[in-house]
């Protein structure tokens, strides 16, 4: 754009050496952002990362990888994350065999989150988890379970959603 024509000719550098940099820059956050979700997988940032890393490749990622170990050794964000990472909807590129297992996956760490680590957002993740499974048996009780935990936690959408399902 503009401000980049502007950046060259006032520092003398070419648009394809600002192109160059651009790129190589973007390499360099991409591995720092990599190498930090790795060592500390429940930091900050990490879950919308990740989020989007899986549904570019549709796969684990060595973050992913990460998040799931560290759940396994009690760090519930990591938990509440790697859950909703799962969580994400993947769209048309995923059968409706594909998308409940994936959802089922999803479970298991978002309610480690929930029931151990008193997440709001992991209680309330896994009632929409729930919320996408309805009519198969126990979907609506399990559902309103979670919406109550979220509540309970001081979740405000889960408490509004709780109340219209009464």
């Amino acid at each position: 754009g503009i401000t980049a024509e502007n950046v060259a000719a006032e520092h003398q550098i070419s648009r394809e050496e600002m192109d160059a940099f651009a790129l190589e820059s973007q390499a360099r956050a991409k591995a720092a952002i990599e190498r930090v979700c790795i060592e500390r997988p429940g930091e900050r940032g990490c879950g919308l990362y990740l989020a989007r890393a899986f549904e570019k490749t549709g796969s684990l990622s060595p973050v992913d990888e990460a998040q799931k170990q560290s759940c396994d050794e009690g760090n519930f964000t990591a938990c509440m994350l790697f859950g909703q990472t799962l969580s994400v909807d993947r769209g048309r590129d995923e059968t409706p065999v594909q998308k409940a297992a994936r959802l089922e996956a999803a479970k298991a760490p978002l309610a480690k989150a929930c029931d151990e680590g008193n997440r709001a957002i992991a209680c309330f993740a896994l009632s929409e988890n729930y919320e996408s499974q309805k009519g198969k048996v126990g979907s609506r009780q399990k559902r309103l379970e979670y919406l109550g935990k979220a509540c309970r936690n001081h979740y405000g959408r889960a408490c509004f959603e709780l109340g219209k399902e009464h």
